[in-house]
């Protein structure tokens, strides 16, 4: 008589094992590699072949977001041409409108985007400004400044 853990085991439909690697999770494209390693072609030619095969991986990835923002677009056209046949104010007004949809629509993106570029460009400056800076002759020009106070003994606050 077979024990339970061995009859449970027969009856269990086998999986199949996962590939190591699908289409969708490879980390790095074998043709892109190969043309990055190869060092008997030239660097400019293994730029742009590089640079080539980079460009299609990304248009995969990148096509979608431009097919819907090229729709958007047309269906914002569409809409000023339908209301430009009604009349001037009505055109104005699709106008005014589809403006501060697209502007609602893309303005989270758009502030985001502008404070991490002014931190980013704060910081840079900061570190600019921090390397060129020298600081013993800041020491000195701090030390001067306190002893102009130092004869005075009278308390800041009264």
């Amino acid at each position: 008589m077979e024990s339970t853990a061995e009859s449970q085991e027969a009856r269990l439909p086998s999986s199949p094992a996962p590939e190591p690697h699908s289409q969708y999770h490879d980390e790095t494209n074998p043709r892109l590699e190969k043309v990055l390693n190869d060092t008997n072609l030239g660097d400019f030619k293994r730029l742009m072949l590089a640079s080539w095969i980079e460009l299609k991986l990304l248009l995969r990835l990148a096509a979608p977001a431009v097919m819907v923002y090229l729709i958007n677009s047309s269906m914002s056209l569409s809409t000023r041409i339908l209301a430009g046949h009604l009349g001037n104010l009505e055109l104005a007004a699709a106008s005014l409108g589809n403006s501060g949809v697209q502007l609602f629509a893309y303005g989270l993106m758009g502030i985001w985007t502008g404070m991490i570029g002014g931190t980013l460009l704060q910081t840079l400056i900061l570190i600019w400004v921090t390397f060129r800076t020298d600081w013993n002759k800041e020491v000195e020009k701090a030390k001067s400044r306190l002893d102009k106070w130092e004869d005075k003994k009278e308390p800041l606050l009264r």
